[in-house]
């Protein structure tokens, strides 16, 4: 074997081994999802109805998590006015889901 061959080998190995921690990483996330789309959630400043789910890590953690986008709504429930350009929440972030209180817990 020569070192262009080894190296070659090295580097397969490496990026079959970096797509299984991706996807074991997403099905992470996604097993530990609470949220479906059209829920209301809410942070601690704000409140969307979900259209979207996205998954990666949160600031400061090691453990995947899942990130809603959706319309940003009024303390009535009705669409804002001008749409912020942050309307996304973290899962770790989440207050309330649909009116009820939700705590971050891993299972």
């Amino acid at each position: 074997m020569k070192k262009e061959e080894y190296l070659k080998a090295k580097k397969a190995i490496e990026e079959e081994l970096e797509a299984k921690k991706k996807q074991l990483a997403r099905e992470f996330a996604y097993s530990n999802n609470p949220v479906k789309i059209d829920d209301i959630i809410t942070d601690h400043y704000k409140t969307i109805r979900v259209l979207k789910f996205l998954w990666g890590y949160d600031f400061g953690s090691q453990m995947p998590c899942m990130f809603y986008r959706g319309v940003r709504l009024t303390k009535k429930g009705e669409p804002v006015k001008r749409e912020a350009d942050d309307s996304r929440i973290s899962q770790t972030d989440i207050r309330e889901i649909n009116g009820k209180p939700y705590k971050y817990e891993l299972k």
